[in-house]
């Protein structure tokens, strides 16, 4: 596996969250501390900053959050990416029901650095919703990105661990 991935904000607000299910949100929070945990894995973020900018919007007021992203930056572990799409390419997604921008821009973001998306966004099919299939075949088959769900991202990150120790 690439050492770059490209978390979406979904996933960090699960983990951070004190709502929804309980389950669901562990599996979300240890996603995110082994992620942490594994200093070789970078998160790539957009050089223009819509990625960031979009975590800070839901949980800028997160302590926790707070001190994660400052852990990054201390670690050097951001990876810097041009995080847009050609004309085709954003025509293409939106043909396939992939309309918002911010999803395109971590689509994007993936594409130009470690083609690895972890995600429970449901406008990504992650969790085989049939109404985006379509998107999710493009992603993956057109693209090559490799998309996972929190609790598939959380088995690899653990796996990795183990190799790494």
């Amino acid at each position: 596996m690439n050492n770059i991935v490209v978390l979406d904000t979904n996933v960090w607000v699960n983990a951070l969250s004190e709502q929804g299910n309980a389950a669901y949100q562990l599996n979300c929070l240890y996603l995110i501390t082994d992620f942490l945990q594994n200093r070789s894995v970078m998160l790539a973020v957009d050089q223009g900053n819509v990625i960031l900018s979009e975590y800070s919007d839901n949980l800028n007021s997160n302590m926790y959050f707070q001190i994660f992203i400052k852990q990054l930056h201390r670690e050097k572990r951001f990876y810097y990416i041009d995080g847009t799409l050609s004309p085709k390419m954003r025509k293409e997604l939106e043909e396939v029901g992939f309309h918002e921008k911010e999803d395109q821009t971590f689509v994007a973001t993936a594409n130009n650095s470690g083609k690895y998306i972890i995600s429970d966004d449901s406008d990504y099919g992650t969790h085989g919703e049939e109404d985006k299939q379509e998107a999710y075949e493009y992603i993956t088959g057109k693209l090559h990105i490799c998309l996972e769900n929190s609790e598939e991202g959380f088995k690899r990150f653990q796996n990795m661990l183990k190799i790494s120790t």
